[in-house]
């Protein structure tokens, strides 16, 4: 029987082959993965790189013991696949005969060279013999002629130029920043700033996902004569369509861009933009959901946890002269602007690859295709619905689509071959959008004066946070501050413009007694040039005691003298201790952790799987500022497959400022004691918190596999430790690996072991084992951690001896065992390990 499969990742139908039974050949697909035999060539195409990512086939063991084949292509017509498989009597495949048929299977590429090769000609027969009337190849060329009257006219329709390959490669583009999604981003920005009316210099963010971007745009060179290398060109001419070189054409636009995704914008705020990005790059690189971006600039770091991998944020003005700093080393600076403007697909906007745009964002409106907004959209609503795109759509207009917003981006900036775009796609370790910490330095912030300050002075159980601000002519503002008369800290000095909107946080921390207290703002250092623009001012923004507002705390003071502001102590203040509770009851294990902003009352939330609620109203007790999380596990049986969690914040409270918030935040979860990846959510506003489980089925049961033949048994233990799933691998005797990809089951944390039985005929002697540790994973923390144990072997019933080993990045351990002919006893073992 043949499965086909469209999982989009090679390892997961690799894996999913391990858990079948009766499947012989998978035909994988969405990955574009090219495989190939030992005499298949890899060819340079256009997007493509020459070379193989694993052998065709791939050879499976399944759950049921047998054999599974795998095979994958490449897409955009670059290989034809090719399989041959011969089954025996039981309708098992013979794997002996794949070696022989290789010269058969594998892949051929799309080139006129094999096209000839096939039909046993030269490349100046093909006319007369593939082609010829009457044959297949001659209808073929009816359709193809046919069609390539439309590709002329879609190729003669061009918008603009690029003097440089735009690159759209499937690795490249859901991994790291490229030219093209830069590009196709900063054409959203265009759009939308367009239809608000906004000038150059202010800040809009886009983004979009690179599964999105299917093609590149560009060719490439013929191969180097002696090292065969190409290089990436601009657009080739076209003289049939009167397309110049470097042109981009509705066809380009088109096969890049095939989805045409309608474009949505939204407002959020520094911590939503936050949670957008991170859920970005919260799976790492080769996903689908990987942004690409305009208006922004961030840094990652993919060795963290995910939900806590952006470290700095920067808001980028279209004219490139202008930068906001939002978040710096992953905590949000003071003075942020509350709302950020933000355009995307209405695909993400609607949470297509689970990006949290609704949970973050507010006032949704589709970007029309007359250069007006559309009204705001119910969020409830599916926005990739026809119903509701039809409802939200004025008489007369149409959504506008990404590759109309890229062809009226390009015909506005780059119109003709002298204006070309020139941004030559650059090295991740060149990456200025999206700057990835493992390959470079850390410059989203650098150069820039920050938004405003944020100082601690003083020591105590309480806390008065002061926003202060300045007019800064000839110098910056200087000040000190006293509580009760007596000064805290020395001379301070204001760093916020109040002209920007944004200010300065100074928290002033004691133990003062309960009762009145009184602080005082002292300006030191007025100065004035005679108006309003040469004029040297300190200003009071607003100030809370102990996370509550303090009223009349605005001054602005225009000459050297004091602001006063009272409050008041209501006695010992005390953070509350994380706590930990359990709900509910059964078998697998839903751990979350929680905690909040407790202004004015703790937050409070329900818990719900799969549309069920889980005991009553929750309250949290640990404060984020505290750096703690209340523990609540969610006990339930719930059956193998996907569930949905939902975790809803009810008791909303808000008074203006950062400190006078009451907000919720889920800061991580694991199920049945496998972290759950990229949970993690701020929740500002009575809304949800959504995400899927997967429940693979008994926990950590230990199972007994059986591979290979022959009279000699070599029985190994084996366990695991299996973060972020199963941990695979690879059993070889003298350099033969015996059966395909094993999965372990056995958790090490329940001391049990998965036994494997291999079987051979094995002569006389000393012969070496060798398992293989195949897909490692870490994720920073001893909990977060894919490990292999090796727990022991016996061979020919005896113990071998020093057969253990803990593996816990790839690689293998070797040992040895002795079959003696006589006493089939076992010999004591070296066990080496390498990486």
């Amino acid at each position: 029987m043949s499965l086909e499969s469209h999982l989009q990742v090679l390892a997961n139908e690799r894996l999913l082959g391990t858990l079948l039974k009766g499947v012989d050949i998978i035909l994988g697909a969405g990955s574009n993965t090219r495989l190939g035999d030992a005499d298949d060539l890899a060819v340079n195409f256009p997007g493509h790189a020459a070379d193989f990512a694993d052998t065709y086939p791939v050879v499976i063991t399944a759950a049921d013991g047998k054999p599974t084949l795998l095979v994958n292509t490449d897409n955009e017509y670059t290989y034809l696949g090719r399989l041959k498989v011969d089954f025996d009597a039981n309708g098992e495949v013979i794997l002996a005969n794949l070696a022989s048929d290789s010269a058969i299977n594998g892949a051929y590429a799309a080139t006129a060279g094999n096209v000839a090769a096939a039909w046993g000609t030269s490349l100046g027969d093909l006319d007369a013999t593939a082609f010829a009337a009457g044959t297949k190849g001659s209808q073929v060329r009816d359709l193809t002629d046919a069609v390539q009257g439309v590709i002329v006219a879609t190729d003669a329709n061009v918008f603009g130029y690029t003097g440089v390959y735009l690159e759209g490669e499937r690795s490249l583009v859901r991994s790291e920043e490229t030219n093209l999604g830069s590009l196709s981003a900063d054409a959203n920005a265009f759009a939308f700033r367009e239809a608000l009316g906004l000038s150059a210099d202010s800040f809009v963010v886009s983004f979009k996902n690179g599964g999105g971007i299917r093609a590149q745009i560009g060719t490439l060179s013929a191969p180097d004569p002696v090292d065969g290398s190409v290089d990436k060109l601009p657009p080739l001419a076209n003289p049939a369509a009167g397309k110049q070189t470097g042109g981009v054409s509705l066809l380009d636009v088109e096969n890049s861009l095939r989805f045409d995704n309608k474009l949505m914008a939204f407002d959020t705020t520094p911590e939503g933009l936050k949670a957008i990005l991170e859920h970005g790059v919260a799976a790492g690189t080769l996903q689908g959901r990987f942004p690409q971006i305009g208006g922004v600039s961030f840094s990652w770091d993919p060795d963290l946890p995910a939900g806590s991998r952006v470290s700095d944020i920067g808001l980028l003005s279209a004219d490139g002269r202008g930068l906001l700093a939002l978040y710096n080393d992953g905590a949000v600076l003071p003075g942020a602007p509350a709302r950020i403007s933000v355009v995307t697909l209405n695909f993400l906007a609607n949470g297509g690859d689970g990006y949290p745009a609704k949970e973050n964002g507010e006032n949704f409106r589709y970007l029309l295709s007359d250069g007006t907004l559309s009204g705001a959209v119910d969020e409830a609503l599916n926005f990739t619905d026809p119903g509701v795109i039809a409802g939200a759509t004025p008489s007369g207009s149409t959504l506008l689509g990404e590759q109309q917003a890229f062809g009226t981006y390009l015909a506005a900036r780059y119109a003709t071959p002298e204006t070309a775009y020139a941004l030559a796609d650059t090295p991740v370790s060149l990456d200025e959008r999206i700057q990835k910490l493992n390959f470079r330095a850390d410059t989203v912030l650098a150069g820039i004066s920050m938004p405003g300050t944020g100082i601690t002075i003083g020591e105590g159980p309480d806390s008065l946070v002061l926003r202060i601000s300045q007019d800064a002519w000839v110098g910056d503002a200087q000040y000190v501050v006293k509580v009760d008369g007596i000064q805290v800290g020395g001379v301070l000095t204001a760093s916020a413009l109040h002209a920007s909107g944004q200010s300065d946080v100074v928290t002033v921390r004691g133990d003062w007694a309960g009762g009145l207290h009184g602080a005082t703002i002292e300006f030191l250092n007025d100065a004035w040039g005679g108006t309003p623009q040469t004029d040297r001012n300190l200003y009071l923004d607003g100030a809370t005691y102990n996370g509550v507002a303090v009223a009349g705390a605005n001054a602005v003071l225009e000459k050297p003298g004091p602001a006063f502001v009272t409050f008041t102590d209501t006695g010992p203040v005390t953070v509350p201790a994380p706590a930990s509770a359990t709900i509910g009851a059964g078998a697998d294990s839903l751990v979350l952790k929680i905690s909040q902003d407790a202004y004015l009352g703790a937050a409070q939330y329900t818990v719900a799987v799969d549309g069920v609620q889980i005991d009553g109203v929750l309250a949290a007790s640990a404060t984020r500022a505290s750096g703690g999380a209340d523990t609540l596990t969610v006990l339930g049986n719930w059956s193998g497959g996907l569930h949905e969690i939902t975790v809803q914040f009810l008791n909303d409270a808000w008074d203006g400022t950062p400190e006078t918030d009451r907000n919720l935040y889920l800061e991580g979860a694991t199920y049945n004691g496998v972290a759950v990846e990229g949970v993690v959510a701020a929740l500002e506003k009575p809304v949800a918190a959504s995400f899927t489980v997967l429940d693979m089925g008994p926990v950590g049961a230990p199972v007994t596999t059986t591979i290979g033949a022959g009279p000699d048994g070599l029985v190994l233990r084996v366990s695991q430790d299996a973060y972020r799933g199963d941990a695979a691998y690879t059993v070889s005797v003298d350099g033969v690996q015996i059966g395909g990809v094993l999965t372990a089951s056995a958790l090490r944390s329940t001391g049990s072991s998965d036994t494997l039985n291999v079987f051979g005929n094995w002569g006389e002697g000393v012969h070496e084992a060798r398992i293989e540790f195949l897909n490692d994973a870490w994720g920073g923390t001893p909990e977060t951690d894919r490990n292999l144990f090796l727990d022991g072997a016996t061979y020919g019933g005896a113990v071998v001896n020093g057969a253990t080993a803990t593996l816990e990045r790839p690689g293998a351990a070797v040992f040895t065992f002795e079959d003696a002919a006589t006493s089939g006893s076992a010999n004591n073992a070296d066990l080496l390990f390498a990486s």
